[in-house]
């Protein structure tokens, strides 16, 4: 993988790209007569399922028909904003808006690098490493994601706190640039056993606290701009890499 370009932040940078893909979005960046049966795992939408993690991207079904993704963004939020436990826990309809128009930013500036891929043809030995999401590290990044998007705060470290009263993450939200935190406690974690949440919140500690600010004036979106522009740029390519392989072999 090295030899390919790949880095150790493959995981994080691939999970981040595709948690909250649709079926829609790979047809529009990607691959334009993709299926329902794509391998490309997404994080389910409702967060009541005990399901956190699907094994293709589903179809969504908002309004294709629009000519510019900002609309279907925006039919894609507004159509399910009155619904609770949906997508991402406490982020108001602004919130994920924003997010909803981060993700097209990322997979358009990944489908740069894809079609650049899919002159090369990488070779089918390296697509089989890439796209061997149990042994990877994709499939402990995506239920790790889903926990800290279920759970805001849950891998602060105040977990005691959170069992006593003493903390009340119930107005916060998860943070968006968590996703390439990798260790031996993430690589090692039985995300399939019991009391996932509870031993996460002793075992998978990163001090992450979610988001510093609200999106709810100017100066919180200059905060939030900041981060979704410091993004690592080599993550669009290793996104691509996955996604080519996923979707061509």
């Amino acid at each position: 993988m090295a030899a390919a370009g790949l880095t150790k932040r493959f995981p994080g940078a691939v999970a981040h790209g595709i948690h909250s893909i649709t079926l829609e979005d790979i047809r529009h960046y990607f691959k334009h007569d993709a299926t329902e049966e794509n391998h490309v795992p997404t994080l389910n939408y409702d967060l009541r399922s005990n399901k956190t993690v699907l094994p293709h991207a589903k179809l969504y079904g908002y309004d294709t028909t629009f000519s510019t993704v900002s609309m279907r963004i925006m039919d894609q939020v507004l159509r399910d904003m009155d619904k609770k436990d949906w997508y991402l826990t406490n982020y108001n309809t602004l919130e994920k808006l924003a997010h909803t128009a981060h993700m097209n930013e990322v997979w358009a500036k990944a489908k740069v690098h894809y079609d650049s891929i899919s002159l090369l043809e990488p070779s089918g030995q390296l697509c089989r490493c890439l796209t061997d999401v149990q042994n990877n590290g994709i499939m402990k990044m995506l239920p790790f994601m889903s926990l800290k998007i279920r759970f805001p705060g849950i891998t602060s470290g105040m977990h005691l706190q959170l069992e006593n009263g003493q903390a009340d993450w119930s107005g916060n939200i998860y943070h968006y640039a968590f996703f390439n935190d990798w260790s031996n406690e993430l690589k090692n974690f039985d995300f399939s056993g019991e009391h996932v949440k509870e031993r996460a919140a002793k075992k998978l500690v990163d001090g992450d606290k979610g988001m510093k600010a609200r999106l709810v004036n100017e100066e919180a979106w200059k905060f939030w701009k900041h981060g979704m522009k410091s993004r690592n740029k080599h993550d669009d390519y290793e996104l691509a890499m996955f996604l080519y392989c996923t979707l061509n072999q």
